[in-house]
């Protein structure tokens, strides 16, 4: 079912219930966070709530932490901003080639949808982009904007040159 939600693009608050439930100590909070990071780690952009419907604990913190995430979501990050953490994060780690063939080159980027943050990347060799890589660019991006509780998604794009001067594409 978490498949299901990460794939809907949807922004996702994971809720873990019957926390009146759980015998804790200074450490538990910490190792039941991190047993749901192990299990759903396609989702380390969700944030988790830990509730109980029994006692009503944390559960008011629900709506506010619903409308955090609606928020972020929805955010549009100017192109310029885009391109700086774009930059950054090609100089800090540039991507690598595919089985011997030269590195591909990405020439700008910039976001084209809300929920989810959709980036396109404009490249000529653009299909020799990693999937690891776009992982790693989602994370660079996320350092630098946000987006809690979203996936963000990157839509490659052939850039197919500059026309010449007066005519159209």
């Amino acid at each position: 079912m978490a498949a299901l939600v990460q794939d809907s693009g949807k922004p996702t608050l994971l809720l873990i219930n019957k926390w009146d439930a759980v015998e804790k100590d200074t450490h538990t909070f910490a190792q039941k966070e991190e047993e749901v990071r192990e299990e759903l780690t396609f989702l380390d952009y969700a944030p988790t709530l830990f509730v109980s419907a029994l006692t009503g604990q944390r559960t008011s913190q629900i709506p506010e932490k619903i409308l955090s995430l609606y928020a972020e979501a929805q955010r549009k990050i100017p192109t310029h901003e885009v391109n700086q953490t774009l930059r950054r994060a090609i100089e800090r780690t540039p991507p690598r080639g595919k089985r011997g063939k030269r590195p591909p080159k990405i020439l700008y980027a910039t976001q084209i949808r809300c929920t989810p943050p959709t980036f396109a990347l404009f490249s000529k060799h653009g299909d020799l982009l990693s999937q690891e890589y776009l992982r790693y660019l989602g994370r660079r991006f996320r350092e630098a904007f946000g987006f809690e509780g979203s996936p963000i998604r990157f839509k490659i794009r052939k850039n197919k040159g500059t026309p010449a001067r007066g005519r159209p594409r």
